[in-house]
């Protein structure tokens, strides 16, 4: 059984927010609206919890720790249902949550930074007229907080406008932003299908990117031809 993150991960401290659960709600009914037979279901349950981890490990036969594990997540369902039924209408106050062991909600939008370091990649060449950059990476891994940004792949091939149409070059670039066209990705790989364009020289610069759009230094301009 998996367990949300509210709800503590050692058996331990879950055991502890239950008794303190047990005994704010056994004081607070009229409060939480509760029937006082759910609060009397969850002492139940702690009660031959508490009995059967009171005894010491190497005294445990398999059937105790099994009994042990299943009244766990007896117990772990019951507060998740008493949490579901009667804790969201109305809300907890402030208080209560402190109370109860519950972090409050966060509405606080998080701030993503501008990027800081140089992105990077692999040319691969998985079928014919297709290039793909894979293992997009940050270019210094000592750097951390590139895993929260996305990464623009900036492209374009080289050549006369009527045998490469509209990605074409007049030039070699030397900088991303001589690239004319561009995509955001979140992936780690992005493929390009190049149909009718084998044998010209296509171009690619990569830059982090985060959702406000602000930008990271440019990679290195990387360049191949197209199979």
């Amino acid at each position: 059984m998996k367990y949300s993150d509210w709800m503590p991960s050692k058996r331990h401290e879950r055991i502890d927010m239950a008794l303190n659960w047990a005994s704010y709600l056994k004081a607070n009914m009229v409060k939480f609206n509760i029937p006082e037979t759910e609060v009397n279901i969850l002492a139940a349950m702690l009660d031959a919890v508490v009995a059967d981890t009171s005894i010491p490990k190497h005294d445990r036969t398999a059937v105790v720790n099994a009994r042990i594990g299943s009244n766990m997540k007896s117990l772990a369902a019951a507060m998740r249902n008493i949490k579901k039924r009667y804790f969201f209408i109305p809300p907890l106050a402030g208080k209560d949550m402190v109370a109860l062991g519950l972090k409050p909600g966060d509405d606080t939008l998080s701030v993503i930074a501008a990027p800081m370091v140089q992105a990077a990649g692999e040319l691969w060449f998985p079928a014919r007229s297709m290039v793909a950059i894979r293992n997009i990476h940050p270019l210094d891994n000592r750097k951390t907080g590139a895993s929260e940004h996305g990464v623009r792949i900036y492209y374009g091939i080289m050549g006369a406008s009527a045998e490469c149409d509209r990605f074409s070059l007049a030039k070699r670039p030397v900088i991303g932003e001589e690239l004319p066209h561009s995509l955001f990705t979140r992936r780690r790989a992005h493929r390009f299908q190049f149909t009718g364009m084998s044998g010209c020289e296509v171009f690619f610069c990569l830059r982090y990117e985060n959702t406000k759009g602000e930008a990271g230094p440019w990679g290195t301009v990387m360049s191949t031809f197209i199979p």
